[in-house]
């Protein structure tokens, strides 16, 4: 039980230092923020944007990253690159017209049963009928993506499906709109897991009461955050 409060307070304390700021039920600004790059060349630009592009994220949470979430039960879904500050843009040779640069843009992984099924959230992000802007199959196989682009601009809903490759060390794309099929069909009954995990697991309860005491001894630290989501991410991750 000791380690297992160890682990806990230590996934709380990061998650508490690093996602203070709620865009939706499920993602957190700084999600969209993290960057190896910007930390190592001190980007402070890349950890600090401007009100319009928390905003513009905030917008692409609310209209595809959050129902898509939904759709696969609330399991987590990664935000593999966000937000792309100028700095940060310009040091890995970013596109400047790249909607990353506008927080308009996700890459975005996501697993079941520690198994990586990124070919699922695409599938889903086009059967839900999501206004997204570009959806790209980026790289991979037949079977899946490597990871997923998708972008969201209530200004310009294209609704454009690309595939990335590469030729010759560049990188190249196909346009699919019209020709992409889905190989995962959305469920037209879905389970609560949320709920499943509140009924039946001991370790949900344990983990929960952890974070409730936690909360008691911090409480001038804490803001926004959702003890009951928390819990049931931790879970998740273990």
């Amino acid at each position: 039980m000791t380690f297992l409060i160890i682990i806990c307070n230590i996934i709380i304390l990061f998650i508490i230092n690093n996602y203070s700021m709620k865009l939706t039920n499920n993602f957190y600004l700084n999600e969209f923020l993290k960057s190896r790059t910007a930390k190592k060349f001190d980007f402070e630009d890349q950890f600090n944007p401007p009100t319009d592009i928390v905003n513009n994220l905030k917008k692409l949470c609310e209209n595809i990253l959050q129902p898509l979430s939904d759709s696969v039960d609330n399991e987590p879904i990664m935000i593999t690159s966000g937000y792309r500050s100028p700095q940060l843009n310009s040091k890995i040779g970013g596109s400047s017209t790249s909607e990353h640069c506008y927080g308009m843009a996700a890459d975005i992984q996501y697993y079941r049963n520690s198994k990586e099924e990124n070919r699922i959230i695409f599938d889903y992000i086009i059967q839900l009928d999501l206004p997204f802007g570009q959806l790209i199959y980026e790289f991979g196989d037949e079977e899946s993506p490597d990871w997923v682009h998708v972008s969201y601009n209530e200004n310009r809903i294209r609704k454009q499906i690309l595939k990335a490759y590469k030729e010759n060390g560049r990188t190249k794309y196909d346009d699919i709109t019209n020709t992409y099929k889905v190989k995962h069909i959305l469920p037209t009954k879905k389970e609560n897991k949320t709920e499943e995990i509140n009924k039946t697991s001991k370790q949900y309860d344990k983990v929960l009461d952890i974070i409730k005491s936690f909360k008691d001894i911090n409480s001038n630290s804490i803001k926004e955050v959702d003890f009951n989501e928390l819990a049931y991410k931790i879970i998740k991750y273990w």
